[in-house]
């Protein structure tokens, strides 16, 4: 899903912003559009040492290096950490205009994600499955609150283009 999500958001011309989400950024990188990967940990001196740099080289052997932004607001040696992960979600939710849950857990980084979203007014989509599977138990506490569901990537341009108008007016 987020593979496709990733691509219909940047067919639209849309810059897709992830928390580091591959799926997402290599749908958007596979449509010629644009995207941001917000790291939760710092860029290393050392190349290869960061998952980031780790990315680019395989981006690089397919020329899709141009389209790819990775930014830390880490030191250049931070290692991961879970409260890395939290505190990055306030500028993944920054850059954005509005935030696409596509899986999420009750606890965890995305919930965190969504409720930063929440805090900060924007309009935050969920993907709503038929089928409840444990990972996705965050989707339904999310579409009990103040979230709007999203049920496939077909209906996303739809999405995008209300979300986009709100914010006009």
């Amino acid at each position: 899903m987020a593979l496709e999500l990733g691509k219909v958001i940047a067919t639209g011309g849309r810059v897709v912003v992830t928390g580091f989400d591959r799926q997402a950024y290599n749908g958007a990188l596979q449509a010629g559009g644009d995207t941001i990967a917000v790291l939760s940990e710092g860029f290393s001196e050392r190349i290869g040492s960061c998952k980031a740099n780790r990315e680019l080289s395989h981006l690089r052997e397919q020329g899709l290096e141009d389209n790819f932004l990775a930014v830390s607001m880490f030191a250049p040696g931070a290692r991961w950490q879970a409260w890395r992960a939290m505190e990055r979600n306030r500028l993944v939710v920054g850059l954005s205009s509005s935030l696409v849950v596509v899986e999420a857990q009750e606890k965890g980084g995305t919930m965190d994600a969504a409720q930063k979203c929440i805090r900060q007014s924007k309009k935050l989509w969920v993907v709503d499955y038929p089928e409840q599977m444990p990972e996705r138990a965050g989707n339904k506490q999310l579409l009990k609150k103040s979230s709007e569901a999203l049920l496939s990537s077909d209906n996303l341009e739809l999405v995008l283009t209300v979300a986009e108008a709100e914010q006009l007016l």
